[in-house]
């Protein structure tokens, strides 16, 4: 059994490096989202949070069916990653890889027209729109 010990801290730890603090949000009835304070990764997680809801300012009818209808939703945000900021380095041209595609004419999104501007007079090539495919 002490392996699974070594793997759960392991894995705690890559959590702890990778992902944001775990909390849990939740919304009752018409309030606003609750959102609790971060905890650490473990293999156990406790709140003590507290989230006071004054019933008596809320509409009685509208109330009472929210409590009769589907169950009180928590959503436990333990996954949630880190937003990682890589720095590119720069590059010369030629060392992307991408860099050698450059010169492909099917990469340039062209346009074409239905209507030949030669063709028309002055007035027709100003006052009317371009028609594509």
């Amino acid at each position: 059994m002490p392996q699974g010990n070594v793997i759960r801290k392991i894995f705690i730890l890559f959590l702890c490096h990778r992902c944001k603090p775990v909390h849990v949000s939740y919304q009752f009835y018409k309030q606003p989202l609750h959102k609790s304070a971060g905890r650490d990764h473990g293999s156990d997680v406790f709140w003590e949070d507290v989230n006071v809801v004054l019933l008596g300012t809320l509409d009685k009818g509208g109330l009472a069916e929210y409590l009769q209808g589907p169950h009180f939703q928590v959503d436990v945000h333990d996954r949630d990653r880190k937003i990682e900021n890589k720095k590119l380095k720069p590059s010369l041209f030629g060392e992307n890889p991408e860099d050698e595609m450059i010169n492909n004419v099917s990469l340039v999104a062209g346009r074409t027209s239905s209507l030949n501007p030669k063709l028309m007079s002055k007035k027709e090539r100003f006052s009317t729109p371009l028609l594509t495919n």
